[in-house]
């Protein structure tokens, strides 16, 4: 193998361009391979510039976990057959390997400005430009969650690929992560915590709650919420008492949808999933509660 095709091969490996375009490129520089990486670069950059505003409504969610640790990354593109290909799917074990490994990658723009594990000489973001030149698409980082066990935590992971085939077990697109406290971890095995922790991530997968409490819900939404309650009724031609309590029936509603203590447990809707969980507690002999939980979907 000469010189050449050796830069040509390392070019074709940092920048993701063709073979013709990385020969030109060394070929307009004399041979300077910086000066032709720079140039490639450049030339990426243009593209993804072009690509950046298309619609990215595919793409591949994976789940990694360790003894403590489980995370989720969600690499988003424009359609399935490049979510389904070695490349796209490789590039997206990396960033869970990173994430699975390093507790302070847990937003994405903290794993963006990392460095890759591939390229060390790059950040995730320019490796995720790189990879746009390679595959013609735009492709875009979409969603980045961890959680550790303590001492008064337990942490699960649940994928599902859907109706699509050709994803691996840890590969789908829906993805939870699950996050339960104890009260007495020592009461209880790990695989029963597990269990429940299962049972709770597929709720959540079907019944796609937004916050784990009424608690939690954020002041402006709640607000915007019963405003909008109250304007529905405001034409009725009936007393106060009544409208407030047609309000409070259909914030009640509200809570129900996206409340997931307060939403009908899956498998048992007779009871809601703090009622299960209650019955849980009882059972393994501890109080056993929802710390939080984070759910991605890729929903073409």
């Amino acid at each position: 193998m000469n010189n050449t095709t050796v830069l040509i091969k390392d070019l074709r490996q940092e920048t993701g361009a063709g073979i013709l375009d990385c020969k030109q490129a060394l070929q307009a520089h004399n041979g300077n391979y910086e000066q032709a990486a720079a140039f490639l670069r450049q030339k990426n950059l243009q593209k993804v510039v072009k690509k950046a505003e298309r619609q990215t409504a595919e793409g591949l969610i994976i789940i990694k976990a360790n003894e403590d640790t489980v995370c989720l990354v969600e690499l988003d593109c424009e359609t399935d057959f490049v979510a389904l290909t070695p490349d796209f799917k490789m590039f997206t074990h990396h960033l869970a390997d990173l994430a699975l490994t390093d507790g302070a990658l847990t937003t994405v723009e903290k794993l963006e400005t990392a460095v890759s594990p591939v390229t060390p000489n790059q950040t995730i973001q320019n490796a995720i430009r790189t990879l746009i030149g390679k595959l013609g698409e735009n492709i875009k980082l979409g969603n980045v969650a961890q959680y550790r066990a303590t001492e008064v935590t337990v942490v699960h992971g649940y994928v599902h690929a859907g109706a699509v085939s050709g994803y691996g077990p840890d590969e789908g697109r829906l993805g939870v992560l699950v996050e339960l406290g104890l009260e007495d971890k020592t009461a209880v095995s790990n695989e029963i915590c597990q269990a429940i922790a299962h049972e709770l991530a597929l709720h959540i997968a079907f019944a796609a709650p937004k916050y784990v409490s009424i608690a939690d819900i954020p002041a402006d939404v709640l607000a915007q919420e019963q405003e909008r309650l109250w304007s529905e009724v405001a034409a009725e031609n009936k007393p106060d008492a009544i409208k407030e309590k047609m309000v409070a029936g259909r914030l009640n509603k509200f809570y129900g949808q996206h409340c997931l203590l307060a939403q009908p447990f899956l498998k048992d809707d007779s009871l809601t999933v703090a009622e299960w969980l209650a019955r849980q507690s009882k059972v393994v002999g501890t109080a056993v509660s929802v710390t939080g939980f984070v759910r991605s979907e890729i929903a073409a």
